[in-house]
């Protein structure tokens, strides 16, 4: 073996010092080093800054109204805490990539109010603010996931932030409510992309209720497994999918509002299968309201491998042509047999559909592809059970037209900075037992529909939860 010199040594161990040094600017985009909680205290006020030169592991508060600046990838580690009071706001740098990642164990309480809500957006002036001008936000949990065969956790994720996944089913990472997500999702390399809320393997004891992801160049929230439920999101103007599940999640979502631009690809992407069969997704969802853009059509679902869902109570309007996309695996033949207990198993049962979609629905007429990209058009094996044909289809075409009269159109609202109205009008659908009589403890996730007799994400005859926090400017 050639000797080296103590020079060369010298010189090399100061290279290596410099290059992880560099690592750790502000402008640094994947964690290089493994932090740990110091178990100190970090208080910020109005003005401060968080970056990763200014952040050494500590337990971090940010107090109320206070504007801050996110300078770079900032990670806070196990048993660290990072608490945003009501009204914050966290203006990230966007000359280069910042974004904020809770690892596994690290916890993020941020509790704003419909009055104050907690914002997080980009450094630039209000309208000259883009997509992708910063990351977002990753949490990384401890619940099972479908990353490898056989195994509940992953070693890191997709975009580098870190290992996510376990045995903790109830893990809990804290709290988002009342938190706005805007103008993020930067890419990093080919196919690789910030969302605005990233969820890997985040457990059920973690709560996230009344967020808004807007104006993300990516999805506007992407879960990969775990066990978290979600409630009251808002999900507008994302260029990639809004809501976008992947990797054995098993959860729930209720009342959810999601509405495209026309970048949008999906509204909903079901990535559902992981690594083991046995482990898809498993989820399920009521009270959505899905708004498309007449302009543009797109996809409400866009299915890429197996599955499992099931889908009540729900407002589905303005999409004019595609509706429901199947890429069947390579491995897989797309027959009547592919929709079976293996596959997506889609039950949709009392929701408000528009005219097109109802015909497609009732006429089996899906968009289906294979991999190849071949068109299906014979699809009647397809297994989505309806509650009654004749009802749903009255409900479908009555409350349609009742509800598209109070609903603003997103062509209409995208940029000018006001309220969108997605509370329809008055409904006279009630909540069918078909799912609670058929579907009892359903894959073990709650199906409580307790105090739910409406279709959408809004009661036509309550309070409008979505006003005063949500934000719809363009830029």
């Amino acid at each position: 073996m050639k000797k080296i010199s103590f020079a060369t040594m010298t010189a090399i161990a100061l290279v290596g010092m410099l290059f992880i040094s560099a690592c750790n600017t502000d402008e640094g985009n994947t964690e290089t080093t493994t932090q740990t909680c110091s178990g100190g205290s970090l208080s910020l006020v109005d003005g401060d800054t968080l970056s990763p030169s200014t952040y050494a592991g500590q337990n971090v508060t940010v107090a109320a109204d206070a504007t801050i600046t996110l300078s770079g990838a900032v990670y806070i580690p196990s048993d660290c805490t990072i608490t945003l009071n009501p009204g914050v706001t966290v203006k990230a740098k966007s000359e280069f990539l910042s974004y904020l990642a809770i690892k596994q164990g690290g916890k993020i309480m941020a509790e704003g109010t419909a009055a104050k809500p907690i914002v997080f957006t980009s450094d630039k002036a209000a309208g000259s603010r883009l997509s992708s001008d910063w990351g977002g936000i990753v949490i990384h949990g401890k619940a099972p996931v479908n990353n490898s065969a056989g195994v509940n956790i992953a070693t890191d994720t997709e975009i580098y932030t870190g290992p996510y996944g376990g045995e903790t089913k109830a893990d809990n990472s804290g709290v988002l409510k009342y938190v706005r997500i805007e103008f993020a999702g930067r890419e990093i390399s080919s196919g690789k992309e910030f969302n605005g809320l990233f969820l890997a393997g985040v457990g059920s004891g973690t709560t996230i209720q009344y967020v808004q992801t807007h104006r993300g160049s990516d999805d506007g929230i992407e879960i990969f497994g775990g066990t978290v439920s979600l409630s009251h999101i808002v999900i507008t103007h994302n260029e990639d999918d809004g809501f976008d599940l992947d990797e054995g999640w098993s959860g729930s979502a209720h009342h959810f509002i999601i509405a495209s631009s026309n970048y949008t690809d999906a509204m909903i992407e079901y990535d559902g299968l992981g690594a083991d069969q046995s482990r898809a997704t498993q989820s399920f969802f009521s009270n959505f309201t899905i708004v498309g853009d007449t302009k543009a059509g797109g996809k409400i679902f866009d299915v890429k491998a197996n599955g499992q869902l099931v889908l009540v109570n729900s407002l589905i309007a303005n999409f004019t042509d595609r509706h429901i996309k199947h890429a069947a695996q390579a491995t897989e033949a797309p027959s009547s047999t592919f929709f079976s207990s293996t596959g997506l198993n889609g039950i949709t049962d009392n929701n408000t559909l528009n005219g097109n979609f109802v015909s497609a629905l009732l006429s089996n007429k899906f968009e289906k592809v294979t991999a190849s990209g071949t068109a299906i058009t014979d699809v009647a094996g397809l297994n989505i059970v309806i509650d009654n044909e004749t009802t749903f289809d009255q409900i479908a075409n009555n409350e349609f037209a009742a509800a598209m009269t109070s609903l603003t159109a997103p062509t209409t609202y995208w940029g000018e900075g006001g309220a969108a109205n997605f509370k329809p009008a008055a409904s006279t659908a009630t909540v069918s037992t078909f799912v609670t009589t058929n579907m009892t403890n359903w894959a073990g996730v709650s199906m409580d529909l307790t105090g739910t007799n409406y279709v959408g994400a809004i009661d036509p005859a309550g309070t409008n939860w979505a006003e005063t926090w949500t934000n719809f400017s363009l830029n």
